[in-house]
């Protein structure tokens, strides 16, 4: 190659060299200040990652000047996210429902949320450069330039990836060990303490089921003597459930049965005779819950349920039903265990 093709090469090189995008020589990037109140359920360091990367910022401490400041605090059960940019002197406010991501992805989901509207404050700088009604606090030309770089590169750069919905809750189970509390409402009412075990599934769509096991006994003081009523019994029920992290509530529909065995001890042996007698009883019930989770793996779940025994069972006290398992009864159960 001759001095002259020499030449022209190095001057295309030179052309090629200054027309390249400003960030390839050292662009300065839009600056973000991001506070996340320890109360929302996000790793904040996690967060501010992804904002980083979404936003192509740097993300500043303390009050920069110039920087688009994003704060998230809790209201109620929702993240709050506050953004006071100094860029275009707009202020705007988005809520965030965590609660039905899982905890892994709450921090993905909160940082393309701040993201998404930081991004749609700073938009405004490309389709109003010039507003008729200018803020109240301008901002210095170098932070409007970062944007408008930052904004330029994005509209150029290839198109980013397609973003997976916000993951729905996960299905879960749970095993509970219960104290449960009967009382049914004929007669003279018999009032019985037990324990037992409890079984549940939620699907992420709200619909659940639950079974249960308990074993109890009630204890009736009659004239005569003493009835003892011993209870094993099973129940099954369908649920619709809402959760509110960490709580969750459900309703149900569903059916207990089980044994029963009455037993009776006569105060005067040498008069009265004691007897037994053991059958079966059940009926359909209704069933509400209120559960929390603690410490991420701990249920704590109070439930109660309404049924009508369809299959009752009585003992007979001097030929007088005096104690039964038959019409209302109401029980309680207070548990807990493990989700799994």
């Amino acid at each position: 190659m001759n001095e002259r093709g020499v030449a022209a090469a190095l001057s295309g090189i030179f052309v090629f060299m200054s027309s390249m995008p400003a960030a390839a020589q050292g662009r300065v990037h839009p600056a973000v200040t991001l506070e996340v109140d320890p109360c929302v359920a996000a790793d904040s360091t996690e967060v501010r990652r992804i904002v980083g990367v979404e936003l192509d910022a740097l993300l500043a401490t303390g009050d920069a000047d110039d920087a688009t400041r994003v704060h998230v605090v809790c209201e109620g059960a929702l993240a709050l996210i506050e953004v006071d940019d100094a860029v275009t002197g707009k202020m705007l406010l988005r809520r965030v429902d965590l609660s039905s991501a899982p905890p892994k992805g709450k921090p993905r989901l909160l940082a393309l949320a701040i993201a998404e509207l930081v991004s749609a404050s700073w938009i405004e700088l490309e389709s109003n450069p010039e507003p008729r009604v200018a803020p109240a606090t301008a901002s210095s030309p170098e932070a409007r330039a970062a944007v408008l770089g930052t904004l330029r590169e994005r509209s150029h750069a290839a198109p980013p990836p397609p973003v997976s919905p916000a993951p729905t809750a996960a299905s879960t189970w749970r095993a509970l060990a219960v104290v449960a509390h009967r009382s049914v409402f004929a007669d003279d009412g018999t009032s019985a303490w037990g324990l037992g075990a409890r079984l549940a599934y939620d699907h992420g769509s709200g619909v659940g089921a639950v079974v249960d096991l308990v074993a109890d006994r009630a204890t009736n003081d009659e004239a005569l003597g003493v009835v003892t009523v011993d209870t094993v019994s099973a129940s099954a029920a369908a649920h619709l459930s809402r959760a509110w992290s960490p709580f969750a509530a459900s309703v149900g529909l569903g059916i207990r049965a089980g044994f029963a065995h009455f037993s009776g001890d006569p105060r005067s042996p040498d008069r009265v005779r004691g007897d037994a007698l053991t059958s079966a009883w059940g009926g359909p019930l209704v069933g509400a819950s209120l559960r929390a989770r603690v410490a991420s793996a701990i249920a704590v779940e109070l439930s109660g349920e309404a049924g009508y025994a369809v299959v009752p069972v009585s003992g007979l006290v001097d030929g007088v039903r005096e104690v039964s398992i038959r019409g209302v009864w109401l029980g309680a159960q207070l548990g807990a265990g493990i989700f799994f």
